[in-house]
């Protein structure tokens, strides 16, 4: 008598692409997780991308100051009390009875 079976018997041939999108599946899935373009890797990146737009906001401000510096030492605005007091700071000049107070400790 013939044992035949309500269901088909499992055969390869009609099960490859099955498996193929399973190990697909497992094959992205482990690089999802794992690996240099991983989930984790793109939060560090997005990190690193906050802390250096705090550093560019801090470098703009700075540069800011520097360029309103440098307006008051072209000839055509030249601010004779900032260049004297510049030349006295770069220079280590005062008169005896001066005092010097430096403002970079000062918020």
């Amino acid at each position: 008598m013939n044992n035949a079976l309500p269901y088909r018997s499992f055969t390869l041939r009609r099960n490859i692409p099955i498996l193929i999108g399973a190990f697909l599946c497992l094959y992205f899935g482990y690089h999802i997780i794992q690996g240099h373009r991983s989930l984790p890797a793109l939060v560090a990146v997005q990190h690193d991308v906050v802390e250096k737009n705090a550093e560019l906001v801090i470098l703009k401000s700075k540069r800011e100051a520097l360029e309103r510096k440098v307006v008051m030492l072209r000839p055509g605005s030249l601010n004779k009390d900032f260049l004297e007091e510049r030349v006295r700071f770069m220079l280590g000049y005062r008169h005896p009875d001066e005092w010097f107070v430096s403002g970079s400790g000062l918020r």
